[in-house]
């Protein structure tokens, strides 16, 4: 891993990860929408979410503690940081989508009933608590409360870093277990993929990742005691976390993500880090639009049977990404244009 936490680097395995973790949730949702459509046929891995997922929460972690591990600058400024991060584009992406759906049913979709759902509209809670109960959502998923929790939660997990080191591993482990446990006894309706604390060991994995291995100030000794820590919570996690089938998807992202880490290594120059980069810098807006956008263009394209067969989908799978890809550059480069001008005005 490359050696340092200074903010202004951008760190080449940080973007590799994540530009892998985004194409592995487009390729599971446009999977989904082929079982949708009676096509019996699937890109890559036939449902790959849970690895991607996992490999976001890791990398939320990790990202965070590169740039914010030594210095967290005061916690209203990271707050602030945050909010112009994911919330500008959110509201955007969801207007959108709206005046589409608009535009397709020829009238603007209603949005009556308790104030609570414009609330969780707003603040990126309404696919999170989807499962409650029917709200306004249309993009963000479950996953993005996911991460603005851990975003939130992140001053403190950062604190309990640098005052526990390494011990923080297995006592977020212990977390998960009681977490499941309590999970099962109170029959959460939340499912356990989506409960936060039965996750919050793979943020915190991403964050001392980067503590222990991108810094000149640590010792070889100190990263032993380090390795041997994950080991054993490692070893915790596959004797003691429940629901089983949740385990797999976790082991598989926490052993993932030091890996791909790794293989970044001999690719971090010329084309394909010019690549990786742009994949990585709107990989948000890609998220946010990916799942939309493929849903209007099986509704309003109508596309030779022939091309969703085995032999001939992927292509097709790489012209959706390219336009995923390319509607996310649009709408990132309009918003950060809103907010220049905002911020030049004000000044």
């Amino acid at each position: 891993m490359e050696k340092t936490t200074n903010p202004e680097r951008r760190l080449f395995f940080l973007d590799w990860v994540r530009s892998v973790a985004i194409l592995l949730i487009i390729n599971a949702h446009f999977n989904d929408m082929l079982r949708e459509y009676g096509i019996p046929a699937h890109v890559f891995h036939s449902n790959p979410s849970g690895l991607g997922v996992s490999l976001f929460i890791t990398l939320s972690g990790a990202s965070l503690m590169a740039a914010y591990g030594k210095d967290l600058g005061g916690v209203s400024s990271f707050f602030w940081k945050r909010f112009l991060t994911i919330f500008p584009l959110f509201w955007l992406c969801y207007l959108l989508f709206y005046v589409a759906l608009s535009v397709q049913g020829g009238t603007f979709p209603p949005m009556q009933g308790n104030p609570l759902k414009y609330l969780l509209t707003l603040t990126g809670f309404d696919g999170f608590f989807l499962y409650k109960a029917s709200n306004f959502y249309l993009i963000g998923e479950w996953f993005l409360g996911l991460i603005i929790l851990f975003y939130l939660s992140f001053p403190l997990l950062r604190h309990a870093v640098l005052a526990m080191g390494y011990w923080v591993l297995p006592c977020s482990l212990l977390l998960m277990v009681i977490a499941a446990h309590l999970h099962n006894i109170w029959q959460v309706e939340m499912g356990a993929n989506r409960f936060p604390p039965s996750r919050l060991m793979e943020f915190i994995w991403g964050m001392t990742l980067v503590w222990y291995f991108c810094r000149q100030d640590v010792t070889w000794k100190e990263r032993w005691r380090f390795l041997a820590a994950a080991a054993a919570t490692f070893t915790g996690i596959y004797f003691f976390l429940k629901p089983a089938w949740l385990m797999p998807h976790i082991l598989a992202g926490l052993a993932a993500f030091p890996i791909l880490a790794l293989l970044a290594w001999p690719l971090g120059s010329g084309a394909m880090q010019s690549l990786t980069g742009f994949v990585s810098k709107y990989s948000y807006g890609a998220f946010l639009v990916h799942h939309q956008f493929l849903a209007f263009l099986f509704a309003f394209t109508t596309l030779p049977r022939y091309l969703f067969r085995e032999g001939s989908l992927y292509p097709v799978f790489f012209a959706y990404v390219t336009l995923v890809f390319m509607l996310s550059y649009l709408v990132t480069q309009c918003c950060q244009f809103a907010i220049g001008r905002l911020r030049g005005r004000k000044s």
